[in-house]
């Protein structure tokens, strides 16, 4: 019973992938000399439409030439469809609220980081250490605060960088 389970499945399996195969698909060359591939026509450029090639199908046969179809929004239509400055203005948008989201990270892992050698600092009064085990705080202790250094190095450069593209900190 299991087997013709199994071949039921492996049989499907088969149909399906033949089913797929059989369909059509397009290629264009974008103007960087990238080649692309899809087996949807909607979700080609308009202004790659006229210079797709339409791939044989599995039986051998050539396939009609797609239908002018409207394609549905996609992030490459849009960015085609949409004016020069309209897409700089979007892309230092999109860069200013990266760097704000980078900015409040690190202004986060900083203040965690500060509370955490204020934590060990106590910790290390209360507690009777070792020559060895003392000199291993200490660098210990000097290694986390030049990260902290380097991090609030970093949050001045992102602050910097936010002004530039016109943002507030």
């Amino acid at each position: 019973m299991a087997n013709i389970a199994q071949i039921l499945t492996l049989g499907i399996a088969i149909s399906a992938i033949a089913a797929t195969a059989q369909g059509e698909s397009y290629s264009w060359t974008d103007n960087s000399g990238t080649t692309h591939f899809t087996d949807d026509p909607g979700t080609i450029p308009k202004k790659f439409r006229k210079k797709i090639s339409v791939r044989e199908s599995i039986e051998g046969t050539p396939d009609a030439p797609p239908p002018e179809v409207t394609p549905q929004s996609s992030p490459e239509t849009k960015a085609a469809e949409v004016n020069p400055e309209d897409r700089k203005k979007a892309i230092r948008e999109e860069e200013l609220q990266r760097h704000k989201k980078s900015l409040k990270s690190l202004e986060s892992d900083v203040a965690r980081r500060k509370d955490d050698l204020k934590l060990r600092r106590i910790e290390s009064a209360q507690m009777p250490r070792s020559g060895p085990q003392t000199v291993r705080d200490i660098r210990q202790h000097r290694g986390q605060l030049m990260e902290i250094n380097r991090m609030e190095e970093q949050i001045e450069a992102t602050k910097k960088k936010i002004v530039e593209l016109g943002g507030q900190p």
